[in-house]
């Protein structure tokens, strides 16, 4: 089971979840950019892969998430349905970060820069169009 606890107060946990074609080639991408895969919530349909305390991705076959809606799901190649931004604490992190996600087969929609709402964190963000991973 998770740990939900935060000294006695229960901690709010985030779901963010994605389509898949493959999901083993997509947990191996996120947990070569560090991601934790958590077994008790993963099956031949879906990984739960923990990016950090209450911050989860759900990796779900296409199948699988259309159990949950009846509207279509998105081909992430022609239509934007998420952008999905990593903040690292200095420039050097995020450089990083940009190379494992590269060197793991994704690709990325504009270079790395600082946050516009953000004090010294700077975000590299993935696009979802030109993707060349399984997953998101």
């Amino acid at each position: 089971m998770l740990d939900t606890s935060c000294e006695g107060a229960v901690m709010t946990q985030i779901f963010v979840n994605y389509p898949t074609t493959d999901l083993n080639r997509s947990k191996e991408f996120y947990a070569n950019l560090g991601a934790e895969v958590v077994p008790e919530f993963t099956d031949e349909n879906a990984a739960c892969l923990k990016w950090d305390e209450g911050i989860f991705f759900m990796i779900l076959t296409r199948e699988y998430l259309g159990t949950f809606t009846d509207k279509p799901i998105a081909d992430p190649h022609s239509t934007a349905q998420v952008l999905t931004a990593l903040s690292r604490d200095s420039r050097d992190d995020v450089d990083a970060t940009r190379a494992k996600i590269l060197d793991a087969g994704g690709s990325e929609n504009k270079e790395p820069r600082l946050g516009p709402r953000s004090v010294g964190q700077v975000q590299a963000a993935l696009d979802s169009r030109t993707s060349r991973t399984p997953g998101p």
